[in-house]
């Protein structure tokens, strides 16, 4: 597996080994959790056809289930292969969807309408460095109509789960309980692999430092779906668009 700082190749490589094992999509379970659909069902959420960008949207499975709730969906990943299969899978569901393959953290996306809602599942904590987290942010953020809403759900560093929810941490595997000593933030470089874990107070100064009104956060973990945060933020109302 290539360096995890180099992105484009990361993720293609992954995207590659996986359809290459014969799988159809790449973790399908985890496309649209649990946290995603509670959600789309709260007074929070942009009502239909608001525009939606799914960023890191992988096969699109995701922004199928959002089209089909009457969305306007733009999904953009950086893996062509990734993007590839996803053409595949709206053509073959006979639904509208526009995807892009690009890098978030390193192109700005220029588009002709701003969006309604900025939608990150497992995206943000594959960025490693500050810079490329802040350029990320951003670049939603640029994106979003005044008062339009992020929604962020990526993996909670092992000292949240630990300090949060003892009674689980004391489930995990000892050598996992170990790593909760170690913030993914201080790694070197060659001590990096796959996610950039962050606690719920980083990844909320994260996403106030690129101008974001922070609406709702909490940790959240599961058997089944491990330990992650959900961060909804808004771009404010008297925020001009970029």
């Amino acid at each position: 597996m290539s360096d995890v700082s180099d992105y484009e190749e990361y993720w293609r490589t992954v995207y590659q080994e996986t359809y290459a094992s014969g799988k159809e999509f790449w973790r399908p379970e985890l496309a649209t959790p649990r946290e995603f659909i509670e959600f789309l069902d709260s007074p929070q959420a942009p009502v239909p056809p608001a525009r939606v960008l799914e960023a890191g949207c992988s096969d699109g499975l995701n922004c199928v289930y959002l089209r089909r709730k009457g969305y306007t969906v733009t999904g953009v990943d950086i893996s062509a292969e990734a993007v590839k299969r996803a053409e595949q899978l709206a053509r073959s569901e006979r639904v509208d969807i526009e995807f892009l393959c690009m890098d978030l953290a390193a192109e700005r996306l220029e588009r002709p309408e701003a969006y309604d809602w900025w939608v990150d599942i497992k995206t943000l904590h594959c960025l490693w460095e500050d810079e490329a987290r802040q350029a990320y942010l951003h670049n939603a953020f640029d994106s979003l109509e005044p008062g339009g809403i992020l929604f962020l759900n990526c993996a909670l560093a092992l000292a949240d789960v630990r300090d949060h929810f003892p009674d689980f941490f004391r489930t995990l595997d000892p050598a996992i309980q170990r790593d909760a000593d170690t913030l993914d933030r201080t790694l070197p470089r060659e001590g990096r692999s796959g996610i950039r874990c962050e606690t719920l107070d980083w990844y909320c100064q994260e996403c106030e430092t690129a101008g974001f009104e922070i609406e709702h956060s909490e940790r959240v973990v599961g058997k089944d779906s491990g330990w992650g945060v959900v961060i909804v933020a808004r771009k404010p109302s008297d925020s001009a668009v970029e």
